[in-house]
């Protein structure tokens, strides 16, 4: 009997011990397979997450565009007071021109580009013509701020108006000079005359004049004496002389145009505003007079009136008299009507 119960009890032991070793493989296996499973399972994830990354990505290229905001820079309005238009240095020898040059800019302070551009003109052998600055609108306001004090505000724009001759050939020069001074180019304008017809006008004119003082001085020589003619003769001349003046004097200036450019230019600045600290000014009251014053005033307005009622009377002694007398008479006839 107890043969069978230990077979029994080994019997149980290795029945148990088979079992615990297929659920270890079991175990093995389901976890190789789960292993496997989840490898191919994250396989076939991360390629599905790769294309749909890919897919995103195309999507936010094509869609970025109209999006996402992009910034656009402010525009500065371009610095454009030099031009071609200013530059003489090549000469044919046959055109002649006349080129002047006129802008209006902003510029940061009024006096100091006034002064930058004085010596800009002088550095280049030219000269200043004008130089003015104005302040315009001027305006200013008291506020009191304290039973003693007040503050003035002051607000007012400065002008500037400067004129320069240069040399034309240094024209272009003196604009690029003065270009870095402005802030903001209102204007600009280069313009070039051709003046080659009338130089050679006036060429012509002083040859044919010369032609014809000629001509008048050989009749006063040749003339007879007579002084009407002589006279009419030397009137003559002195016109044609007078003509001939006027031509050179005409060729002169056309050259010298010729030879220097002028520059007209205004500038202007931001709007000054600043303030000072001052006394109050007390208010002026007018004066009043008191009740004595005004009483001693009234006795000498009354003596005035008698004193002016005696002069008048005394103007007017004769009308009197005469008034008496008359009175005195009707009187008298009245009393001798009612005596008879």
């Amino acid at each position: 009997m107890k043969n069978i119960t230990n077979l029994f009890i080994i019997a149980i032991i290795g029945f148990s011990g088979m079992l615990s070793c297929g659920n270890s493989n079991k175990s093995n296996l389901s976890e190789q397979s789960y292993e496997m499973s989840m490898t191919a399972v994250e396989d076939e994830k991360s390629s599905a997450d790769q294309a749909l990354d890919e897919a995103y990505e195309v999507v936010k290229k094509e869609k970025a565009p109209a999006t996402t905001l992009k910034f656009t820079p402010p525009q500065i309005v371009p610095n454009f007071i030099t031009s071609s238009a200013a530059v003489a240095t090549y000469d044919d020898g046959v055109h002649k021109f006349i080129r002047t040059a006129s802008t209006k800019f902003k510029v940061r302070e009024v006096v100091s580009a006034t002064q930058k551009i004085e010596d800009i003109a002088l550095k280049n052998r030219g000269f200043i013509i004008k130089s003015a600055i104005n302040n315009e609108n001027l305006y200013s306001e008291t506020v009191d701020i304290s039973k003693d004090s007040s503050i003035v505000n002051y607000s007012c724009n400065l002008i500037a108006t400067i004129e320069l001759k240069v040399p034309a050939l240094l024209l272009d020069s003196v604009l690029r000079q003065i270009a870095p001074l402005a802030v903001l180019v209102d204007y600009r304008t280069v313009d070039a005359q051709d003046v080659t017809v009338k130089l050679m006008s006036d060429q012509l004119a002083q040859i044919r004049l010369a032609k014809r003082q000629k001509r008048i001085s050989n009749a006063i020589s040749t003339t007879g004496r007579k002084l009407d003619d002589v006279m009419v003769a030397e009137d003559a001349l002195d016109a044609s002389l007078e003509d001939a003046d006027r031509k050179v004097i005409s060729e002169y200036m056309t050259n010298e145009q010729v030879a220097y450019s002028t520059i007209s230019i205004s500038m202007y600045q931001d709007r000054i505003e600043y303030s000072e600290k001052i006394l109050r000014k007390t208010a002026v009251k007018e004066y009043t007079p008191g009740f004595g014053s005004k009483l001693l005033d009234a006795l000498a307005g009354g003596w005035s009136i008698i004193s002016a009622i005696f002069l008048m009377l005394v103007y007017v002694w004769p009308l009197i008299i005469v008034s008496a007398i008359g009175v005195f008479i009707f009187l008298k006839i009245r009393k001798r009507n009612k005596q008879k």
